[in-house]
């Protein structure tokens, strides 16, 4: 985005705000042009300056100047994955993810960015997540897009692959799975929410390509009501059990 489209965007953003206030009863306050100007001119110069501590490689000076660079000018994309890439430099993933998610709530069609977080869903064990968002992406902003094809296919066959949710103890109706909050169980989802239990399903492959074919079909067998969750594992109690019983190693539906 251009300097003069800069400007344009956040007069426009200012004017609305001033439509919203006469709405809502409360006195305009006037906004010279001459300060928005101002403020776009310092956010890029801030910007320049973060540029240049990331190259000498001071990371934590880069992160303060892409934060303040926000602060006087949050319309701007480029200022957050400047600094979601800080953030990766820091080994800071989950700050990287949630900044990546602001920037492309303003730039919906930068592919790169899509593929980026995506690739961070993944390496953070959620391939569902990366392959939601590279197919939501696909339908509402690109009208399909041969990058994020290859992508799904190769997520979903690690979902496929993977296998980690499963049954790893039971004693009575009391049972425990491997899978806890970091891996899509939220906490507050105690005693209110119910995941199902399946059998089968196991990936089908091709014994020369080794391309995943499909999978067998999988059979429902039983659902847990949620008790408890830690990071790595869920706590639950049986609620449903068909006539085959839910045993250990039998898996889990995450959704």
């Amino acid at each position: 985005m251009s300097y003069f489209e800069k400007c344009i965007e956040l007069r426009q953003d200012l004017r609305n705000r001033e439509k919203s206030l006469e709405e809502s009863g409360i006195p305009k306050v006037k906004v010279e042009m001459s300060d928005v100007l101002k403020k776009i001119g310092e956010a890029e110069e801030i910007l320049s300056q973060g540029i240049r501590f990331v190259e000498e490689g001071d990371f934590l000076s880069a992160e303060n100047s892409f934060k303040y660079a926000i602060d006087l000018n949050p319309n701007v994309a480029e200022y957050y994955f400047r600094l979601a890439d800080v953030y990766l430099d820091r080994q800071l993933d989950d700050m990287a993810i949630s900044t990546l998610k602001k920037g492309l709530r303003i730039d919906t069609k930068n592919t790169d960015r899509y593929i980026l977080l995506a690739s961070l869903y993944s390496k953070s064990g959620d391939d569902r997540k990366a392959v939601h968002l590279l197919k939501t992406a696909a339908t509402d902003h690109f009208n399909d897009n041969l990058k994020f094809r290859d992508l799904i296919k190769r997520y979903s066959a690690n979902i496929m692959d993977r296998r980690d949710y499963t049954v790893i103890r039971r004693d009575g109706r009391e049972v425990i799975i491997n899978a806890g909050f970091r891996d899509g169980i939220k906490r507050g989802m105690e005693f209110r929410t119910h995941l199902t239990v399946y059998r089968g399903g196991t990936p089908v492959k091709d014994l020369n390509t080794g391309e995943i074919l499909g999978q067998t079909e999988r059979k429902v067998i039983g659902e847990l009501l949620i008790t408890k969750v830690e990071e790595k594992l869920t706590y639950g109690q049986i609620t449903i059990e068909k006539e085959d019983k839910i045993r250990i190693g039998d898996f889990i539906s995450i959704e």
